[in-house]
Parts: structure tokens; C-alpha cells; sequence
């Protein structure tokens, strides 16, 4: 593995990413209600995202600023703090999605934006605590 890359953030930055991870979250939800799933399930990722972005901040003070998402793994390895391995599954199982959300030729299956809210919710608590 090569050096990540990573941006020096201080810790007290870590609320706006919760902040956005919070906002993106909500908007999922909305989204969801109104049946735009597509939309909710880039929202979820979204959301995913920046709640992992507030947790990396906060504890070691650092930022993935990788262009795949995935490498941000290594950083939540790095948490002082417990349920990493359910932190990495979820994140794991939304990026999966992002490519077919973001830019496949197909739509979600019905009920799979759903799912991924709902997982995008978990990691936004988590970085809520």
C-alpha cells in the first residue's frame, strides 16, 4: 500500500462534516418519501461520506483526500474508538453502490435506496457520538 493521501484538518472542523453528513441524511430521508430513489441513494452515500469525514477529523485530526473513497478505510482503522469493523462494513456496502447510483446505465432495485438510508443513518449516529 502507498502513502494515503490525507489533509490536515483540526479537530474542531469535524462538526461541519457532521453537519453536511447530517443535512445530506435528512434530504435522503425526503427522498425516500417521495420516491426519488435514485436521489436518496446518492444522498445516503453522501451522507456516508461526510460522517466518516467528521469522524476521521475528529479523532486524528486527518482527511482522505484520495479520490477512491475506499482508501478512507485506513484512516477508520486508525480510531481510538469502538464498532470500526460495522463502520467499515457499511461504508463498504453504500461505495459499493456509488457507480451504479451515480453513473449506470440502470436504476436501483426497488427497495435498495431504502436500505442504503437506513445504513447512511448508522454511520451518521456514529459520528454523532
Amino acid at each position: 500500500m502507498g502513502v494515503l493521501p490525507v489533509t490536515e484538518v483540526a479537530p474542531a472542523r469535524a462538526a461541519i462534516y457532521l453537519q453536511k453528513a447530517q443535512q445530506f441524511q435528512r434530504s435522503a430521508e425526503k427522498m425516500i418519501g417521495t420516491g426519488e430513489e435514485e436521489a436518496a441513494g446518492l444522498l445516503a452515500i453522501h451522507a456516508a461520506i461526510s460522517a466518516c469525514d467528521s469522524l476521521t477529523v475528529k479523532h486524528p485530526g486527518l482527511r482522505s483526500t484520495s479520490p477512491h473513497h475506499l482508501d478512507v478505510l485506513r484512516l477508520i482503522e486508525r480510531l481510538p474508538l469502538g464498532g470500526k469493523e460495522e463502520i467499515k462494513k457499511q461504508l463498504r456496502a453504500l461505495l459499493s453502490r456509488k457507480n451504479v447510483v451515480e453513473y449506470g446505465d440502470r436504476l436501483l432495485p426497488r427497495g435498495d435506496a431504502g436500505e442504503m438510508v437506513k445504513i447512511a443513518g448508522r454511520l451518521v449516529a456514529a459520528a454523532s457520538r
